[in-house]
């Protein structure tokens, strides 16, 4: 029973130095083996492409086997072959591809350029998503490459609108951050702009120091929260090294109150509501 399948040949009609010729049958001599000896083919026309360039300048034809047939998983080799016809390229694109005006190759969604893409609009490869000009992106408008989210112009990103790489959050323009709208790098916290930083808002809204792993700091290498010096393991400090929390201030003179019960005093929470914005 004959077999219909595809072949690539190079533009000189030849493929492995053998010399195939449209309308002609071809026998091998002897026992056939899958990447060994025999005439090999394809039954789908994008297989044949895993094994040989997505080149116009090759030629395409359809063959049909009908000698002795092994088949493999995306393969096949025959002893005898017949070069039905030339498939022109544009024959090619249809049959390649399931969806419409793509010019790749095995891609299932519509005005592909890339390769073995399932979504639309992708000028990469592999993408699964929608609108993507990089390559392996299941997500959409990504112009990077494997990233799962949305509008990411950088590489590796899981969450959206990211222009650095390896983000999990979203609007990132660092490199590693696993929460939001960082512009610094290795960040596991939200708001910053230094480097790894695993607390939140460092520096009003944009962390400037760098090594935090509380929030609201300014200074560097703090452990603690809203602290503007240096290596602070306690909260509120304006030095460093500091361990304890330094006394609070009202007036120019320290008071002997602590910050919450003095946030909640009378007077102070009518300031807040007089003058809030």
């Amino acid at each position: 029973m004959s077999v219909k399948g595809y072949k690539v040949f190079n533009s000189d009609w030849t493929c492995r130095g053998f010399q195939y010729a449209v309308g002609e049958i071809f026998k091998h001599d002897g026992d056939i083996e899958m990447c060994g000896a025999g005439f090999h083919f394809c039954t789908r026309i994008a297989d044949c492409f895993n094994y040989h360039p997505f080149d116009s300048s090759n030629k395409v034809a359809e063959i049909e086997a009908i000698g002795d047939v092994i088949t493999g998983d995306d393969k096949s080799v025959t002893n005898e072959i017949k070069i039905i016809r030339e498939i022109s390229w544009h024959e090619v694109l249809e049959l390649a591809n399931t969806g419409k005006d793509c010019t790749g190759c095995n891609n299932s969604g519509n005005f592909n350029s890339g390769y073995r893409n399932s979504g639309n609009y992708n000028s990469g490869n592999y993408n699964s998503g929608d609108w993507n000009s990089g390559y392996c992106n299941s997500g959409n408008y990504n112009s990077g490459n494997y990233n799962s989210g949305d509008r990411n112009s950088g590489n590796y990103n899981s969450g959206d609108r990211n222009s650095g790489n390896y983000n999990s959050g979203d609007c990132n323009s660092g490199n590693f951050n696993s929460d939001d709208y960082n512009s610094g790098y290795c960040n596991s916290g939200s708001y910053n702009s230094g480097d790894r930083n695993s607390g939140d808002f460092n520096s009003g809204d944009c962390n400037s120091g760098n090594f935090n792993s509380g929030d609201c700091n300014s200074g560097d290498f703090n452990s603690g929260d809203c602290n503007s010096g240096d290596w602070n393991s306690c909260n509120f400090s304006t030095g460093f090294f500091n361990s304890v929390s330094q006394p609070l201030y009202a007036f120019n003179k320290p008071i002997n109150m602590e910050r919450g019960k003095f946030y909640n005093c009378e007077g102070v929470q009518i300031l807040y509501n007089e003058f809030s914005p």
